[in-house]
C-alpha cells in the first residue's frame, strides 16, 4: 500500500474538499485565488485524507493556470517527504504534465508563453524531488551535514538516476524549448544554500549535493541530444555555470571547487571527438581557457595561497590537471595539423603545466616533511599492536600506489611532450608566432624541475621532443630559434 505520513486520519474525506478547491482554481480569474486554493489542494494531500491523491495531482497539473502549477510545484518535495508520493511516482507525474505542456505549445503558439512558465515550474517541482531525494528517506533522520564525511556520497535515489535516467535529463527531452533554462537554475539551486536547495530538503553539505549531481553533469555536458537544445547552447551554458560555481571567490568550499574542476577536466578530453566546426572552435578557445581557470581556483595558484583541502581533495586535482593537459596537447596538435589557429590552447596548456608544477612542489614539501612522521608514527603503532607484519604490509602498499602513480604522470606527460612537438613542427611553414610559443612551453616543460626528472633525460620522448622542435630552427632568433637550437 502507500505509505502514509505521521498523523494521517482516514482517506477519502479530503477528495470533495479538493474537488472544490480545483472548482475555485477553474472558475476564478484571480491568479492569487487560484494560489491559495492550490495551496489548500496541497494540504489536503499532505494530509492523507485523499483516497487517489494521484487523481488530484494531475487536476492540479495539466489544464490549470500556471499559478497554480508554480504553487503545487512548489510543494511536491513536501509531499514525497511526508510519505503521500514515492520520488519515483512524483516525477513521472511531473514529467507527464511536462510533456503534455510541450504538446500543448506545439499545437497552439498562442499559449507559448504560458506553457513556458508551466514547464519551468514542473522543472523546479522536478528538482526539489531530486534534492531531497538525494538521501534516502529513511536515513535523512540520521544524516547531518556535520556528521557526513568529506569523501562519502550520500546513498539515496540518484543511485538509480544515472544519465539518461535521471529526472532532469529525462524533462530535457520531454520539453526541448521550455526546459533547459530551467534545468540550469534548478542546479543552481540544489546547490546552493536556500529553501529549494539539497542543503535545505536532504540536510547535506554542498559538496555531497554536487557530488550527487556529478553523473547527471557529465551527461548534459557529454550528450549529443541534449547538446542539440537551446540551439546547441545548453551544452556551453551547463559549462560556462559550473566554471562560474568553480571559480566562485565566495559561497563555495575548496572540496566543492575540486569537485566541479575534477568534472571539468574529466570532460575535456570527449568534446574533442566532435568533428563538427563550432564544436571544436569552442573548445579551442574557450572550453580549455575555463578548464584552466578552474584549475587554478581549486589547487589555489590562481590567489597563491594554498588549496585549504584535504590531501585526497589535491591528489585529485593533480590528476584532473595532468588529464587536462594531455587532452589541450592533443587538441593543439590536431588544430595545427588542420591548418587551425591553436595559439588559444598552446596558452591553456602552459596554465595547465604551471598548476601541475605548482602541485608537485607541494606534493614533494608535504612527502618531505610527513615521510618521518608517518614512519614513526608507523612503527609505534606496531609495536603497540604487536603487529609488525601488517604495518610492513601498509607501507608496501603505499609505495607500490606511488610508483603506480609516478609511472601513469610519467606516460601522461611523454604523451603531452609528443603532442606539443607535433603541433610546432606542424606550425613552423604556418603561423611563426604560434610555432614559437609551441616550442618555448617545450622547453620550458623539458627545463623545469618538476617535468625534468618525471620525464626522464634520454628517453624517446625527450629524442622525439628534440627532433621534431629542430624544425623550428628555421625561426628567427626571438621567436624560437635559439631556444630550439639549445634543445
Amino acid at each position: 500500500g502507500r505509505p502514509r505520513a505521521a498523523g494521517m486520519g482516514p482517506r477519502g474525506g479530503g477528495d470533495a474538499e479538493a474537488d472544490a478547491l480545483l472548482a475555485h482554481v477553474e472558475s476564478s480569474p484571480q491568479p492569487f485565488v487560484q494560489r491559495v486554493a492550490a495551496r489548500g489542494v496541497v494540504a489536503v494531500i499532505c494530509s492523507g485524507r485523499c483516497a487517489r491523491p494521484e487523481r488530484a495531482l494531475r487536476r492540479c497539473l495539466v489544464g490549470t493556470p500556471p499559478s497554480c502549477v508554480d504553487e503545487v510545484c512548489g510543494a511536491c518535495a513536501r509531499m514525497v517527504k511526508v510519505g503521500v508520493f514515492d520520488a519515483d511516482a512524483m516525477c513521472g507525474e511531473l514529467l507527464a504534465a511536462l510533456a503534455a505542456s510541450h504538446a500543448s505549445a506545439t499545437t497552439d503558439r498562442r499559449r507559448l508563453g504560458d506553457e513556458c512558465r508551466v514547464a519551468r515550474a514542473l522543472v523546479r517541482g522536478i528538482a526539489g524531488v531530486v534534492a531531497v531525494s538525494i538521501v534516502d528517506p529513511a536515513r535523512r533522520s540520521d544524516t547531518d551535514s556535520d556528521r557526513l564525511p568529506p569523501g562519502k556520497t550520500p546513498a539515496g535515489r540518484l543511485e538509480e538516476w544515472v544519465g539518461p535516467r535521471h529526472p532532469l535529463a529525462r524533462a530535457l527531452r520531454a520539453h526541448p524549448t521550455g526546459a533547459p533554462p530551467a534545468v540550469l537554475a534548478a542546479v543552481a539551486r540544489i546547490s546552493s544554500h536556500g529553501p529549494d536547495s539539497a542543503a535545505a530538503l536532504a540536510g547535506i553539505p554542498t559538496r555531497a549535493a554536487l557530488r550527487a549531481l556529478r553523473p547527471f553533469l557529465r551527461h548534459a555536458l557529454l550528450s549529443d541530444v541534449d547538446a542539440t537544445t537551446m540551439g546547441g547552447g545548453f551544452r556551453a551554458a551547463t559549462h560556462a555555470h559550473l566554471v562560474r560555481v568553480a571559480c566562485a571567490s565566495e559561497g563555495i568550499d575548496p572540496a566543492s571547487s575540486a569537485l566541479v574542476a575534477t568534472l571539468l577536466a574529466g570532460c575535456l578530453p570527449w568534446y574533442r571527438t566532435s568533428t563538427d566546426a563550432r564544436t571544436r572552435a569552442w573548445v579551442s578557445h574557450t572550453c580549455a581557457a575555463d578548464v584552466a581557470d578552474a584549475l587554478e581556483r581549486a589547487a589555489g595558484s590562481g590567489s597563491g595561497r594554498s588549496s585549504g583541502g584535504t590531501k585526497a581533495d589535491a591528489a585529485l586535482v593533480r590528476a584532473a590537471t595532468l588529464e587536462a593537459a594531455s587532452a589541450t596537447a592533443r587538441e593543439a596538435r590536431s588544430s595545427a595539423i588542420r591548418g587551425e589557429r591553436a595559439g588559444a590552447s598552446i596558452g591553456a596548456l602552459r596554465r595547465m603545466l604551471a598548476v601541475l608544477a605548482a602541485t608537485t612542489d607541494d606534493e614533494r614539501d608535504v612527502d618531505e616533511t610527513t615521510t618521518t612522521t608517518t614512519a614513526a608514527t608507523t612503527a609505534a603503532a606496531a609495536a603497540t599492536a604487536g603487529d609488525e607484519t601488517r604495518a610492513r604490509d601498509g607501507e608496501t602498499t603505499e609505495r607500490r600506489t606511488r610508483r603506480r602513480t609516478r609511472r601513469r604522470t610519467r606516460r601522461a606527460l611523454r604523451s603531452t611532450a609528443c603532442d606539443l612537438a607535433a603541433t610546432c613542427a606542424a606550425l613552423v611553414a604556418g603561423d611563426a608566432d604560434e610555432a614559437a610559443a609551441a616550442a618555448t612551453t617545450l622547453g620550458e616543460m623539458a627545463s623545469s624541475d618538476a617535468f625534468g626528472d618525471v620525464i626522464g633525460a634520454g628517453t624517446c620522448a625527450r629524442a622525439v621532443a628534440g627532433a621534431r622542435v629542430s624544425g623550428a630552427m628555421a625561426l628567427a632568433r626571438d621567436r624560437g630559434g635559439a631556444l630550439a637550437a639549445l634543445l
